[in-house]
């Protein structure tokens, strides 16, 4: 589209006015119907970060015609979600996040996989 203008960070308006439960169905929208295993582990990812906190980057792009689109960009890393993350890492004893001491070690090798 002609007359493309740029985009303003709204990221501190955006995370203010919405819980996290509709940033995550606005990520959901946006990115989930995306084709590819690495873009969905993405998206994954980028909840993960949410529930642990993170803060999403969000742009509003704007035309001369007066044409706007919202974009959201990454969530950020916070320290919750780090130990998380290490945790997922401990797959080989009983400090394993996913570890259920009734089954057997469940944990998979976490991707942050790749942005759509």
């Amino acid at each position: 589209m002609e007359g493309y203008k740029g985009q303003t960070d709204i990221t501190d308006e955006y995370n203010a006015r919405h819980k996290t439960n509709k940033l995550i169905q606005d990520m959901i929208v946006m990115y989930g119907g995306i084709d590819g295993s690495h873009h969905k582990d993405w998206l994954l990812d980028q909840i993960a970060r949410l529930s642990h906190g993170g803060l999403l980057k969000v742009y509003m792009a704007e035309w001369e015609n007066g044409h706007t689109e919202l974009r959201l960009g990454e969530v950020s890393k916070t320290e919750e979600y780090m130990k998380w993350r290490e945790a997922l890492q401990k797959c080989d004893d009983s400090e394993c996040a996913c570890h259920d001491p009734d089954d057997d070690y469940y944990c998979y090798e976490y991707s942050e996989g790749i942005t759509p």
